[in-house]
């Protein structure tokens, strides 16, 4: 095992000297924008700002704040923007309230040396020493820059005009005008002489400037990455993907306009997966994604176990991109087989889980070659599985992803072999073995019916999640009992046997309790008792002949139904996962 050392002198530093010099402190554009809400503000106020009786309670450390020299001397922040960002809100909260509510000759000379902090003293060592942007201490990401031209780098006459462009630039603005309200309610005070707020302006300032950081500079990005990452995983919370989007821009070469664009690729294509997937956010695609080719890992090692794969930076993102699309098709059922749509709808929407996707990830990448046949009974068969474990019975996910990522990675190392020339009966090899060791490793824990059972007799139609599930069962039975003919659609309500007033306790909304019925018969039947006529229009359906067969119905029935319907779910309509 190789060790790396790594070359840096931690120095304990104040804000002041931050701020100060003529070195450039640079926000990439690559980094999550400013994320902070209100209630970050209002926790900075109170610890760094607001008086305590207590000397003690004020806080004067900020943690740790990390920075890569660039070549040209200015400082790439690594770890530390929301931080920096806030601090030079306040700033110029504080030199706003100064310069337009005090008013006074002390008032516009203090304003101004809160201006030349916010400033630079010079463009030495800035990467923007031909740009405007040269002239601010503080360089931040393309997100927030309109609004801090227009607030923060220089004093805005009004500001009721600014209007922010993107929730990034909301949050900077909730930010400011809550310093500024703080601010302005402190230092306008009734009773205080205008001497008295410029002394206690001077202390706010000499408060922040007071506040205590570590400061960490490293010249290799490398080093500076995987110093994130460890301080990030011993309880600095920072999402995965924004430090795979670090190392995968900080390292791309090209002109300004060509990082550009490819950053708003990258920024596109994540946002599309969020905003049309469900409980899909990026850190879990990542992890996810890299699973269904390598197997499993600790969540924790995501950011290590994902570099190698981006040294050629195209290829990764084309790969990159053909997942995510994949993951959409998936997980809104939008194959080009109706079954196989269901089944996902079922996954996602109805069952609500989200393991099963690392293996349905590599088998929907790898579909043309395997037997198409083969291929949807994996699917069936996971669906299955779902349902009693993940379903009825809740049982711990934690084992899933461990499965699924086996049988993904040990297909993708199967394919590997044959490079595409593959045949007919190299592909019923292939899918016949991973659906036998798929299936002897879901019946392993596959809940007995003992479980299954205890659990679905308590499940009850007023919890919101039970009722999809109990729709969703019924449907199965249907389906199932009829070879897929038989398909209970929207139209179809689930009626109560016994009426409310007759079934004692939450026996009245057990699952033996209820019935599919259209909802114009449901309507006409009421609180009605339950007769042979109310079903007619239903009769071909298999659960309510079984209903039929019960009239009347008796308190006695619910749990006689509850059963059958127990029985037939786990042992006909879901068990392709018990047949050997």
């Amino acid at each position: 095992m190789t060790v790396i050392t790594v070359d840096f002198d931690p120095d304990k530093k104040r804000i002041e000297d931050i701020f100060a010099g003529s070195l450039q402190l640079v926000i990439p554009r690559y980094q999550r924008t400013y994320s902070w809400p209100k209630e970050k503000a209002e926790e900075f106020y109170a610890d760094f700002i607001e008086e305590s009786e207590k000397a003690e309670d004020n806080l004067a450390f900020l943690g740790t704040i990390l920075f890569a020299i660039s070549e040209d001397k200015s400082l790439e922040v690594i770890d530390g923007q929301q931080r920096l960002v806030t601090i030079t809100l306040f700033l110029a909260a504080l030199r706003d309230v100064l310069a337009k509510s005090i008013r006074t000759t002390e008032a516009y000379l203090a304003a101004e040396h809160i201006q030349n902090m916010i400033k630079i003293s010079s463009t030495f060592g800035s990467s923007y020493s031909n740009s405007e942007a040269s002239l601010y201490k503080l360089r931040v990401g393309i997100e927030i820059e309109h609004i801090f031209n227009e607030m923060v780098y220089i004093q805005c006459d009004d500001i009721r005009r600014i209007k922010p462009l993107n929730s990034a630039e909301k949050k900077v603005l909730d930010a400011y005008q809550y310093f500024h309200k703080r601010l302005k309610e402190t230092l306008e005070r009734p009773g205080l002489q205008s001497a008295q707020k410029i002394q206690m302006a001077d202390r706010i300032l000499s408060r922040i400037n007071a506040i205590e950081y570590i400061d960490i500079r490293v010249t290799n990005k490398e080093v500076a990455y995987n110093l994130f990452e460890s301080h990030n995983a011993k309880g600095v919370a920072l999402a995965k993907t924004d430090l795979i989007k670090n190392f995968y821009f900080g390292r791309l070469s090209g002109s300004d306009s060509e990082k550009n664009k490819k950053m708003d690729e990258w920024d596109t294509l994540l946002e599309n997966l969020v905003e049309n997937t469900t409980n899909m956010l990026s850190d879990r695609f990542f992890y996810y994604m890299l699973q269904s080719y390598d197997g499993n890992f600790p969540s924790g090692s995501l950011y290590r176990k994902i570099k190698p794969s981006m040294n050629d930076h195209q290829k990764f993102f084309n790969k990159l991109k053909k997942n995510v699309n994949l993951m959409i098709e998936l997980k809104n059922g939008n194959t080009n087989d109706p079954e196989l749509n269901r089944i996902l709808h079922s996954l996602s929407d109805k069952l609500k889980v989200n393991q099963c996707f690392i293996l349905l990830l590599a088998l929907h990448r790898n579909r043309d070659m395997l037997s198409p046949a083969i291929y949807k009974k994996i699917f069936r068969l996971i669906e299955e599985f779902t349902y009693i474990y993940s379903g009825i019975t809740k049982s711990p996910g934690n084992a899933l992803e461990k499965v699924y990522s086996k049988h993904a990675k040990q297909l993708e190392d199967t394919l590997r072999e044959f490079n595409k020339n593959i045949t007919v009966i190299d592909k019923e090899k292939i899918s016949g073995k991973l659906l036998s060791e798929l299936k002897k490793d879901l019946q392993e824990l596959t809940p007995n019916f003992g479980i299954f059972f205890e659990a679905f007799s308590n499940l009850r139609y007023t919890n919101r999640t039970n009722k999809i599930v109990i729709r969703y069962t019924f449907e199965k039975i249907e389906l199932h009992h009829s070879n897929g003919l038989v398909v209970l659609g929207e139209s179809f309500t689930l009626d109560h046997i016994i009426a409310q007033k007759k079934a004692k306790g939450d026996q009245y909304h057990s699952i033996g309790n209820l019935t599919p019925m259209s909802a114009k018969t449901n309507s006409a039947k009421g609180s009605t008792e339950a007769t042979q006529e109310n079903y007619l229009d239903i009769s071909n359906f298999y659960s309510v002949k079984k209903l039929q067969e019960q009239l009347p119905f008796t308190e006695e029935s619910i749990s006689e139904r509850t059963e059958y319907l127990a029985k037939y779910a786990y042992y006909e309509a879901f068990a392709d996962i018990l047949k050997s």
